[in-house]
């Protein structure tokens, strides 16, 4: 039970010598490397994290297509140059992108109400649109109108 020579870097109890990160494993013995299993450069053998881990995000890398993602950083063939939306130039959401309209177009109410002024939604008649206009619409939101 008694010893003279202890393994190299080790004492007489086995233990390191010199271990800074105070992980078990001597400095001498460490081997830096990707510690999460779920990066793609996983190092089973390594005892330390060398910050060097790297994942894929699979998606669309074509910046063209429709699906694109700029995070994407390996293309996972999914791309596509069909874009669904609206065509119509005169709705209020018009998709400059889309190239297959799809029937969402929305349209903004016809409304033949002017004001003496000529001002459309001027509620109380000062001459702008503005902030007052709209708490009184508000104001009504929800009640019922008379038949």
């Amino acid at each position: 039970g008694y010893c003279d020579t202890p393994a190299s870097g080790l004492d007489c109890s086995g233990n390191c010598l010199a271990d800074a990160d105070e992980d078990g494993v001597c400095d001498d013995d460490e081997i830096a490397g990707c510690m999460d299993v779920n990066a793609e450069n996983y190092n089973s053998s390594a005892s330390d994290s060398d910050n060097s881990c790297f994942y894929y995000l699979l998606g669309c890398t074509y910046s063209g297509a429709c699906n694109f993602m700029v995070e994407a950083t390996f293309d996972d063939g999914t791309c596509s140059w069909e874009c669904f939306g609206c065509l119509d130039e005169e709705a209020v959401n018009f998709n400059t992108e889309a190239s297959i309209d799809n029937g969402s177009c929305i349209f903004a109410p016809e409304c033949d109400t002017v004001d003496a002024d000529g001002c459309i939604a001027d509620i109380d008649g000062d001459g702008v649109h503005g902030t007052p206009d709209l708490l009184l619409l508000l104001s009504f939101f929800g009640t019922s109108c008379p038949e």
